[in-house]
């Protein structure tokens, strides 16, 4: 949509769009969107023009983003401007957008220290109401607010949907929810959808969604997912057109790296804000993570009331639409979720992947406060599965209590044997799940072991008594809670979050690469000693908010190994034009 400016300046101007960090940056912001009406469709805001623009400078000269690059040199033209207050707040508008205005026109509110001079450096003389300027990049029309603020347009009608009254902050407050002044205070570039504005837009893109539904249905997704999956998401749609207030996106330009935040606000007395009012703390079950090397790490405190409903609500949804067979069915997912209070589950760095799978070194841990319940719960789920016909899969289970012992402690054994019927009409999808389950597993298929605590089970994924060893001799000094990495990456988070995750890149990267040589490729192999990319998730004060914070090494490594592949690529590229025979 804001592409569709006409000139790179302004172009610049949107793109300077920004929040600072500071804490007065939720009253700043205020300053400026005080003038916007609160059914605007889209608003993105700025708390400091100059040091945003700085920041996302350097972040697009490291990136290499051409179009961008052009857009911020344009801007940093009109930074210049002796009449406008480069450090000050600024919004970029979009009053509507439906089917007959696809790219609606911005209006930019601008902090001004002197509306006159502002409009001589872009080429005018000021005058009363609205101002026509012909400026070098064409014309446009610009607005004394008052305050220390200007209304900028392309559109002299769009100049009318601006307040210079004011008065509209208490609006936008309402709209946002305290998850939006959080992600405000945490972000240099902040982005506000109002849900209801945008009603008819998302259900256009519901509708195409829907459609694409019926595509997987002709390309032969089994119909009892399809029909599962169509009715979560249209139960799911229908509460957010009816309980939605707005969506969020964040962008944090840190010199460290790159935060990523997306969110939601719903109605303060809705049934779905009420899923959204919980306090968290995963930490506490990673700390039951063994300190190691890994692929991935995360851990969910779902003890709060809110959170358990929402669980609870989804499973009954998957239930009622047909999706409620299998070990983790509807049914049996709420039996273990009213045993537990959280988890936490860990994939470790697999020597072997095409011996032992990509699960060779996975564990999981489940609190509860009695771990005897929730070991003969999970010990009679595997009995009910035996014999199950799910997708074309026939399932064969087995459990042994007892099976072996570790370090003075009783270990249970479980195992799935997974079979296709031959006849049945999804065997083609389930024998193509099975060929990608032994990358997963290995070999041997499904297996590993159970293990009590004192706070609740491990569960391997392989019969790796190793593992198992190591994870109960956990305490808070080898923990991957106390971990360096895990530490230094988990301050880039919110607070009171429900859900937090680490993805260690540098590990991934080590093991596709380990892939592709196999395939006859090749990926340069890097010091898998990095930041670990982080995730974190929070619902609170009827909100919603999952951020995502990628490390500057990470970026730089990633476009590292891109370039090395290329230049790889068009060397052998080369070596065959010098080697080839001439062809006169």
């Amino acid at each position: 949509m804001i592409t569709h400016l006409r000139t790179g300046l302004l172009m610049g101007m949107m793109t300077c769009a920004g929040l600072a960090t500071t804490p007065a940056a939720a009253q700043d912001l205020g300053d400026a969107m005080d003038f916007v009406p609160g059914e605007a469709a889209l608003v993105i805001s700025t708390h400091n023009l100059k040091q945003t623009h700085a920041r996302l400078s350097k972040w697009a000269k490291m990136l290499d983003i051409t179009d961008a690059q052009q857009g911020l040199g344009m801007a940093q033209l009109f930074l210049a401007n002796e009449g406008l207050n480069a450090e000050g707040a600024a919004v970029v508008v979009i009053p509507e957008v439906d089917e007959q205005q696809k790219s609606p026109e911005p209006i930019i509110i601008l902090p001004v220290k002197d509306f006159e001079k502002f409009v001589f450096g872009l080429g005018g003389e000021a005058v009363e109401g609205v101002n026509v300027i012909e400026a070098p990049f064409g014309t446009i029309y610009a607005m004394n607010l008052g305050d220390g603020f200007a209304a900028v347009a392309q559109n002299e009608d769009g100049l009318e949907f601006v307040d210079a009254r004011g008065g509209h902050i208490e609006d936008h407050m309402a709209l946002v929810g305290r998850t939006g002044e959080q992600l405000s205070h945490d972000s240099d570039v902040m982005v506000v959808a109002n849900v209801q504005s945008l009603s008819e837009f998302i259900e256009e893109g519901l509708d195409s969604m829907q459609d694409q539904m019926g595509m997987a249905a002709m390309a032969g997704m089994p119909p009892e997912q399809l029909e599962m999956a169509t009715a979560m998401m249209t139960e799911l749609s229908e509460r957010l057109l009816r309980d939605g207030r707005s969506g969020l996106m964040g962008l944090n330009l840190a010199e460290g790296g790159l935060g990523i935040d997306f969110g939601a606000n719903f109605a303060a007395d809705s049934e779905t804000a009420g899923y959204f009012q919980n306090e968290g703390n995963p930490s506490s079950f990673m700390a039951q993570m063994p300190s190691m090397p890994f692929l991935f790490a995360m851990a969910m405190d779902y003890s709060s009331a809110g959170i358990r409903s929402l669980i609870t609500d989804v499973a009954a949804m998957a239930e009622d639409a047909g999706g409620g067979g299998g070990m983790m069915g509807g049914a049996n997912f709420v039996h273990l979720l009213e045993e537990s209070t959280g988890q936490a589950q860990l994939i470790g760095v697999t020597p072997g992947l095409f011996t032992g799978g990509l699960f060779a070194n996975a564990i999981s841990f489940t609190a509860a406060q009695n771990p005897d319940d929730l070991g003969d719960l999970l010990r009679g789920l595997y009995a009910d599965m035996d014999g199950e016909v799910i997708g074309g899969i026939e399932f064969e289970t087995s459990y042994e209590q007892a099976a072996v012992n570790v370090d003075g402690v009783d270990l249970d054994s479980w195992s799935i044997d997974m079979r296709v019927d031959p006849n049945d009409p999804n065997a083609m999808q389930a024998q193509q799940a099975l060929q990608g389950q032994m990358m997963l597993m290995g070999g041997g298929g499904p297996q590993g072991y159970i293990a009590k605590s004192k706070t609740g089970l491990y569960q391997t994924m392989s019969r790796n008594s190793e593992l198992v060893s190591k994870a109960l001799k956990t305490n808070q000094g080898n923990s991957m809670a106390s971990n360096d990495r895990i530490k230094a990456a988990a301050e880039h988070l919110p607070a009171n979050r429900i859900m937090e995750g680490y993805l260690d890149v540098g590990e991934v990267i080590n093991l596709v690469g380990s892939f592709a040589a196999m395939m006859g490729a090749e990926i340069p192999e890097i010091d898998a000693a990095m930041s670990p990319v982080a995730m974190a998730m929070t619902g609170d004060n009827g909100g919603m908010r999952f951020r995502t914070y990628v490390p500057a090494d990470v970026i730089t490594t990633i476009m590292g190994v891109i370039q090395d592949m290329q230049q790889d690529m068009g060397g052998a590229f080369e070596m065959e034009e010098e080697d080839a025979e001439p062809r006169f």
